[in-house]
């Protein structure tokens, strides 16, 4: 596979490579920062907001008052063009 030179920040670099040692605990193998890399993108990629769902219990008394809040702000909304 070709390489390609990027430009990362300090704090960037760091991070990456504390996320790579922490691949080469995990997998008892060396992990370089390119598969590092490739594993946080997939990971973001697999990503599914679905496994939120349920998460945030809520009485009656609070969804309530949370449409009534949203009816209110709505309603200063302009939807003229």
């Amino acid at each position: 596979m070709p390489l390609k030179t990027i430009k990362i920040g300090e704090k960037s670099y760091k991070e990456l490579n504390r996320y790579a040692g922490t691949l080469r605990v995990m997998e008892n193998r060396p992990v370089s920062l390119n598969e590092a890399l490739l594993n946080l993108l997939k990971k973001n990629r697999d990503a599914d907001i679905g496994r939120f769902a349920g998460g945030w219990k809520m009485t009656d008394k609070e969804l309530e008052r949370i449409k009534a809040d949203l009816g209110n702000l709505w309603k200063t909304w302009k939807t003229e063009l």
